[in-house]
C-alpha cells in the first residue's frame, strides 16, 4: 500500500464496489479508493457487480444506472432483497442529474444520488456516512439483544460504536 495512503480505521469503511459500464470510470475510482486506504473491486455489468457484492461483501456500492445488461435500479433492487447486504451504503452513480431522475433513484433504494463527474470532498462525505452505517451494524451485531434502531449510540470516543439494550453496553474493541 501506498506509503500516503490514508487507513480505513476498525468500523469504518474497508472495502468499496465500484460499478459502471466505462472501464476508465471504473479503473480511476478503483485507483483513487486504493490511495484512500480502501480495497476495491469493479464491475462493467449488472449481474456481475450481484455476484461481486455476494462475494467481496463491500460496506459501500457505487452503482452506475446505465449499465448493458440489468440496469441499476434493477441491481439496487435485487441487493436490497438480500438480507446480508441490504443495509450496505448504496450511491447512484450518474449523469442523468434531473429532480426527476434524483427522485427516482431514492424510490429505487439508492441511498444517494451523486452526479459525474465526481467531487472529492462529495465521495469523502459518502465514505464518512457509509462508515457510520458500518459502525451501527457492528453495534448491532455485537448486542444481540437490539433490536431496534433506537437501541444503538454512537460513542465519539475514537468512532467506537456503543450499543445500549436495557441496562447494559458493549464496546466493541478494534482487532
Amino acid at each position: 500500500m501506498d506509503s500516503h495512503a490514508q487507513l480505513a480505521l476498525p468500523g469504518e469503511v474497508h472495502r468499496v464496489l465500484v460499478v459502471d459500464d466505462h472501464p476508465d470510470t471504473t479503473g480511476v475510482l478503483s485507483v483513487m479508493f486504493h490511495m484512500l486506504g480502501y480495497e476495491t473491486r469493479s464491475a462493467l455489468r449488472g449481474r456481475d457487480a450481484l455476484r461481486l457484492a455476494r462475494e467481496f461483501d463491500p460496506e459501500l456500492i457505487m452503482l452506475d444506472i446505465g449499465l448493458p445488461d440489468i440496469n441499476g435500479y434493477e441491481v439496487v433492487h435485487a441487493l436490497r432483497a438480500n438480507a446480508r447486504i441490504a443495509r450496505r451504503y448504496i450511491v447512484a452513480l450518474t449523469g442523468w442529474s434531473r429532480p426527476e431522475d434524483v427522485a427516482r433513484s431514492m424510490k429505487a433504494g439508492f441511498d444517494e444520488h451523486l452526479q459525474k463527474p465526481i467531487d472529492l470532498a462529495k465521495v469523502r462525505q459518502i465514505l464518512r456516512t457509509a462508515g457510520d452505517r458500518a459502525r451501527s451494524r457492528e453495534a448491532r451485531v455485537a448486542c444481540g439483544s437490539a433490536r431496534r434502531e433506537a437501541d444503538i449510540t454512537l460513542s465519539s470516543d475514537l468512532g467506537a460504536p456503543t450499543c445500549r439494550a436495557r441496562t447494559r453496553a458493549v464496546r466493541i474493541r478494534p482487532q
